[in-house]
């Protein structure tokens, strides 16, 4: 998706778009819905390695330093084009809107204050329309686009505003078998269920 359909500098594996941060066991959610992939996102801690520190300032000159505990990183936020039919009455795909509450309600239950991320800067106008606005902190211009770093805060407002925006809230469960064998000190894995369907989190 980054790659066909954005045109990013990606490496793909037998039609996987990966990187290096893939191998740090991040945390993925997936929009899956009898058994088709719809969208998803990804967490990481800022305490480690991010595509902010480890990309931005190699290729967009942009000397930022975001590390803390109460900070996730969010990437490879993607919603497949064929699955955005449905929309919200504020012109929201389901999938989208979807995603951003549980990935907000996510950061909420695990005591995270804010989130960042890097993204294309025409999406600002998504998520003023989704009701989760970032605050730029920086962006810088390449031969296609605007790229933007953005601090999205993570508190009961917010999500509640996105619930009362779209007239639904995602529900969230931890699957036990798929945290059965887990260890102190390991990301913790489930899953959750939201309105769409089943969002499995790695």
């Amino acid at each position: 998706m980054l790659a066909d359909r954005l045109k990013w500098d990606v490496t793909v594996r037998d039609n996987w778009e990966i990187d290096d941060l893939d191998g740090l066991d991040p945390l993925y959610v997936l929009s899956v819905e009898r058994g088709q992939l719809f969208g998803s996102l990804r967490f990481l801690p800022t305490t480690g390695p991010t595509l902010l520190s480890a990309a931005l300032a190699t290729h967009l000159g942009l000397n930022i330093k975001i590390q803390s505990p109460h900070i996730w990183e969010c990437s490879r936020f993607v919603v497949a084009p064929r699955q955005c039919t449905q929309r919200t009455s504020l012109r929201v795909c389901n999938v989208t809107a979807d995603l951003m509450m549980a990935g907000c309600l996510l950061a909420q239950t695990a005591g995270i204050r804010q989130i960042t991320g890097v993204f294309d800067k025409s999406m600002l106008q998504i998520y003023r329309r989704a009701g989760w606005v970032p605050d730029v902190i920086a962006d810088a211009t390449t031969s296609t686009r605007t790229i933007a770093v953005g601090i999205w805060d993570v508190n009961a407002d917010v999500l509640a505003c996105m619930i009362h925006r779209h007239g639904f809230t995602p529900a969230f469960e931890v699957d036990p078998v798929l945290n059965d064998g887990a260890h102190d000190g390991q990301q913790q894995r489930g899953s959750l269920l939201s309105r769409q369907g089943f969002y499995s989190v790695k």
